[in-house]
């Protein structure tokens, strides 16, 4: 049970990167694509590239009074609705 949990978590952590090396290939073949808009596309694997970095400090610095997860996961949490009420709010801008 908990091992193919454990497997399915993994495989499900793999599917944004994935996505993020096969989209390029992709959008390069449509119509008024340029390089400058793949560039910046590929900025979207950026996180998994630096993670080995900043794991040991997710994993080391935490509030004992909120938890060891908790501490980083409200934030990001929080950051990520921001990001999401930003964008609804200028993805006609964007387009």
């Amino acid at each position: 049970g908990n091992l193919l949990l454990l497997l399915f978590l993994y495989v499900l952590q793999g599917v944004p990167l994935g996505l993020s090396g096969a989209i390029p290939l992709m959008l390069k073949e449509m119509p008024g694509i340029e390089y400058s808009d793949l560039g910046t596309f590929s900025l979207a694997s950026w996180p998994f590239s630096v993670k080995l970095l900043w794991a040991p400090l997710v994993d080391s610095v935490f509030l004992a009074s909120v938890g060891r997860r908790k501490t980083w996961i409200i934030p990001m949490q929080f950051m990520i609705g921001v990001t999401l009420v930003y964008l609804w709010w200028s993805v006609d801008a964007m387009l």
